[in-house]
């Protein structure tokens, strides 16, 4: 191989059992790089002991092929028994997203990053997750969503781990320190732009910081105010937080827990329902029991209990998103408490058949519905 500077002078001879690798970096001229049959060692060897790549990892590094990184993923994976993701294009086209859709498809579990790529993706934010949902939303017809970014903060992601189909765990990356006395008048203003539309209001605590008692004191009070329901998905023990709210719906797990009671057959969940309504200041609550269905009770004690058919569960993910979806589009409807809570209970059997976080679609309710006939 002979080898030129970059004035053409001073050339360099290498045989075949040269070990070095040389690359022609000259910032005036096309780059190329000498390759010999000790590079896939070095690939592999810099591999292994610098990005502990092992047999079976899923690899990718977002660089050009022509460059050295390029042969230097390709070795190195091979000689190592991992596996090397290649794709075609820029890493930010045709968004900034695409990146991290590639991780997350493909399983990648070493990335590698270089400062350029870095640079290329600085300009974006730093919440791509962020963006994506918001992208999504927009592409919804019936969603008008009131988004509000706080600097520095990213938005909540949730890894699951499936086998056979099925869940088993998950891995939450998020932030759930609480939002400051400015960010919560954001949401407060964001909220009335938006109540007069609407016939119902959830609020979804996943104790992430963002439903602070201040910012529940004034949103229920606004529910209130509109004449609207207040339909409350709890977190945590203290469930005072939410007085004043229409209805909670805990899970059998939440219920115990918050009502320091047992939740065993239908006497002991509806005993821990009425503690929390005396207790909380809370109009009903909505017990969701897994295959044992689901118990509404109301203040004056008025109890519905909601059986469910019986079906195979998959992924539980979603579940109780779906039930206060369900609730909330009953009562906005027009449907009594009753007949919501039934719609809900049903929604989430069908969800519960379907692996990921899934949607109960019209025609799937109406043939669950007409099973229970």
């Amino acid at each position: 191989v002979l080898i030129k500077n970059s004035e053409g002078e001073g050339d360099v001879l290498f045989d075949h059992q040269n070990g070095e690798l040389v690359i022609y970096a000259s910032s005036g001229e096309p780059k190329a790089i000498p390759w010999n049959h000790l590079t896939p060692i070095k690939s592999a060897m810099d591999g292994y002991f610098h990005q502990d790549i092992q047999a079976g990892n899923i690899v990718c590094w977002p660089t050009n092929l022509g460059w050295m990184m390029g042969p230097w993923l390709v070795f190195g994976a091979a000689l190592l028994g991992a596996t090397c993701v290649l794709y075609d294009g820029s890493p930010d086209h045709p968004d900034h997203t695409r990146l991290w859709r590639l991780v997350e498809s493909h399983r990648i579990e070493i990335l590698g990053l270089s400062p350029t790529l870095v640079r290329t993706l600085i300009p974006h934010g730093d919440d791509a997750i962020g963006d994506e949902i918001e992208t999504m939303l927009h592409k919804e017809a019936l969603a008008q969503p009131h988004l509000i970014r706080i600097s520095g903060r990213n938005t909540s992601v949730k890894s699951r781990y499936l086998a056979g189909g099925q869940q088993l765990l998950r891995a939450d990356h998020e932030s759930s320190d609480p939002i400051s006395a400015d960010e919560c008048d954001a949401v407060i203003a964001a909220a009335k732009l938006a109540i007069e539309a609407c016939n119902a209001m959830i609020l979804s605590d996943y104790g992430k910081g963002v439903l602070t008692d201040d910012a529940l004191g004034r949103l229920i009070a606004m529910g209130r105010d509109a004449n609207i329901a207040v339909i409350v998905d709890p977190k945590g023990r203290d469930y005072s937080r939410y007085r004043g709210a229409s209805i909670l719906t805990p899970n059998r797990q939440e219920l115990a827990e918050a009502s320091g009671q047992l939740t065993d057959g239908d006497a002991a969940v509806v005993s821990a329902c009425e503690s929390l309504i005396s207790a909380c200041g809370v109009g009903g609550v909505l017990a969701t029991r897994g295959e044992d269905g689901a118990t509404l009770v109301q203040g004056g004690g008025v109890t519905h209990l909601i059986a469910r058919r019986p079906r195979e569960v998959f992924d539980v993910s979603g579940a109780g998103d779906t039930v206060v979806a369900a609730l909330a589009a009953g009562l906005s409807a027009g449907a009594s408490m009753a007949t919501a809570a039934e719609l809900a209970n049903t929604a989430a059997g069908v969800v519960v058949g379907k692996v990921g976080t899934a949607v109960a679609w019209p025609s799937e309710l109406l043939a669950a519905l007409h099973e229970q006939e």
